[in-house]
């Protein structure tokens, strides 16, 4: 059994371009800080008895057109029950992640961190501002993986390079020494527990196209809050929305030269709808719907009554076109 490895399951996110970014290196890095993860620091102990939890919320899951998707997560601490967040991963194309956090909460004084990485760390660190748009944000690069990060009152970067030591012995059965490794950290702390917060991350890139490409992606983010995340990929005129809640919800984007288009649903779900195909994508990720029922109005209205998987399936996604 693992004794530090309960953050594994809370949406852990490992990048991997070469093969070796994480490799032997958990003895040594901080438990806390699993890459991909929403914490609060500390606030749940490491401990063996704290590693095997049932987790509290349904709400968990994904949808895909096998070229883009979402992966969706509600999240309660299941020890504690003091800790609550939602969270959206938007795998858009041409290797592009969205990330959006929401409807974040804490009974406790500890900082809430959203891990970007941490990892062996890989040459040069580089961080600046600029503008992309008309909003200005903040941009971190390292081992050809480049973020855009709010500049908002609601979040502030931190970053942590050096040797870390560590021993095997305090995550296992080794009775191997003590080792030291270079390592690589940064992480967003929630300042605003009540501001939902959203980054884009370009992994595959050396600095110059890294920043080129953020300057190039045209990403709308149409809602980010505790009842609906959405963005707006204007480069492929594809929208992903989640419904958060068990009623389902409403909200519309512009695509650029055209009337709005709304997008409606009865319940809880996660939809991609392409605007040129017409093509929509639509899950359940809590496993609970028999049917949902998406309406899309822009010049005209469709409407598509959507049978769900169940059993074995449950969750899964359900393509359809208007």
């Amino acid at each position: 059994m693992q004794p530090l490895g309960f953050h594994l399951a809370d949406g852990a996110f490992h990048t991997y371009l070469r093969g070796d970014e994480y490799e032997d290196i958990a003895a040594a890095w901080d438990w806390n800080l699993i890459p991909g993860t929403t914490v609060d620091y500390n606030g749940t102990a490491l401990t063996c008895d704290r590693t095997q939890q049932t987790g509290l919320e349904r709400f968990v899951g994904g949808t895909s057109d096998g070229n883009v998707g979402l992966a969706v997560m509600r999240y309660t601490n299941p020890v504690t029950k003091t800790f609550r967040f939602q969270k959206v991963w938007f795998f858009l194309d041409n290797d592009v992640q969205h990330v959006m956090i929401a409807n974040v909460s804490s009974t406790t004084s500890a900082p809430v961190y959203s891990i970007l990485d941490q990892r062996r760390r890989s040459g040069s660190v580089a961080t600046d501002e600029t503008t992309i748009g008309t909003t200005r944000v903040q941009t971190l690069w390292h081992g050809d993986v480049g973020y855009v990060l709010p500049i908002s009152n609601a979040t502030t970067l931190s970053v942590q390079v050096g040797q870390k030591s560590g021993s095997r012995a305090a995550i296992g059965t080794s009775t191997e020494p003590p080792y030291t490794v270079d390592l690589f950290a940064a992480w967003l702390r929630h300042t605003s527990l009540a501001t939902p917060i959203a980054y884009t991350a370009f992994p595959g890139t050396d600095k110059a196209t890294f920043l080129t490409k953020s300057k190039q992606t045209r990403l709308q983010s149409v809602r980010n809050d505790a009842r609906i995340s959405a963005v707006f990929d204007e480069s492929r005129n594809t929208a992903m929305i989640v419904f958060w809640d068990s009623a389902g919800g409403s909200t519309s984007f512009t695509p650029a030269g055209k009337t709005a288009i709304a997008i409606t649903a009865n319940g809880n779900s996660a939809i991609i709808y392409n605007v040129d195909s017409g093509q929509v994508v639509v899950s359940d990720p809590s496993q609970t719907l028999a049917t949902v029922k998406v309406t899309i109005t822009s010049a005209t209205t469709s409407t598509l009554s959507i049978t769900l998987p169940q059993g074995g399936l449950a969750g899964s996604s359900v393509t359809r076109t208007i």
